[in-house]
This record gives structure tokens, sequence and C-alpha cells, in this order.
């Protein structure tokens, strides 16, 4: 019960950390379209200077959208924790969670990766650079495999729900 506790918790916690940026971020694409000038946000790939307003806005729109999936999907993890707090485990109900979890992550790390290969093809000034540590595509790989991990799980957890159902029968 500790566990269930502290994963809500964390959950709670990165949930209240990401808000924020929903809210805001609209505001600085706008305002970013008014002044192009203006540094506000940094990217770890090349100055936004040489694209352009219009091209800089889409892609920031795009990563906005594609970060919008993410917190939907972590909007349903923070949904689950709930339901795991509750002891609420082998219901349709976790079922649908963890399969919206799973594929909400797995789509948004693939799609963000082709809108980041696609940012890096356009974009004629990248240059290569081998880092030790985490890169973007690590972690989009990360948010890929969470994301099938949690379609395996919701599987299990149907073929564990049809077990209960059916020892309930032969009761």
């Amino acid at each position: 019960m500790k566990r269930n506790i502290l994963f809500k918790t964390l959950i709670d916690i990165a949930y209240f950390y990401l808000v924020p940026f929903v809210i805001f971020m609209p505001a600085v694409i706008i305002y970013l379209l008014v002044f192009p000038e203006q540094q506000v946000i940094n990217t770890s790939y090349v100055a936004f200077k040489d694209l352009g307003t219009i091209k800089v806005s889409i892609f920031i729109f795009l990563f906005y959208v594609e970060f919008l999936l993410f917190f939907k999907g972590f909007h349903e993890l923070r949904s689950l924790a709930k339901l795991l707090l509750k002891k609420k485990l082998y219901t349709s109900k976790t079922i649908l969670k963890l399969k919206k979890i799973g594929w909400l992550f797995t789509i948004c790390g693939i799609t963000t990766g082709i809108l980041l290969i696609i940012y890096i093809i356009t974009v004629s000034s990248y240059k290569l650079n081998v880092a030790f540590g985490f890169t973007d595509f690590q972690y989009l790989l990360f948010l890929i495999i969470i994301g099938v991990f949690f379609l395996i799980l919701s599987d299990a957890f149907k073929k564990a729900v049809q077990f209960k159902e059916e020892n309930e029968l032969t009761v």
C-alpha cells in the first residue's frame, strides 16, 4: 500500500510540474510569431534564426501537439494510479486505462521521433554530434518501450480478468 501511495504521489508531482507548460506554451508560440527575434525556447540542435518565423512556429506547434499527446497519456497514468489506490486492479476500467496509456505513449514516441527526424533533415546547418548520456532519441525509444509495456500489461490484465470470471463461474 505504501508503494501505491508513493507511486500516486510521484505521478501527481510530475503531473502538476507539466501543467504550466500545457497552459503557457500557446502564449509562447504566439509571442514568437509577434517577436521572432526573441529567444524564448532553448534548443539543442540549432538556433531557430536560420529557419524563419513561420517554420519555427510550425515546428514548435507540432512539438507542442506531441507534448499534449504525452500529457494525455500521463493524465491517464494518473487516473490509473487512483484506481490502484482503490485496489481496483482487475476491472475493465483498469484494462482500458492501461491500453490508452500504452497507445498514447507509443504513438507519441513514434510520431515525435518522426517529427524530430524531419526537423533535423530540414535544418541544413544541423551538426551531428556524439553525446554521452541520454539523447532525445533515447528518450523517445524509452517512451515507445514504456508504451508497448503498458499494452502488454493491459493484455495480461485482460487475461487475468477472464480467469477471475471463469473461476467465479465454477464456484
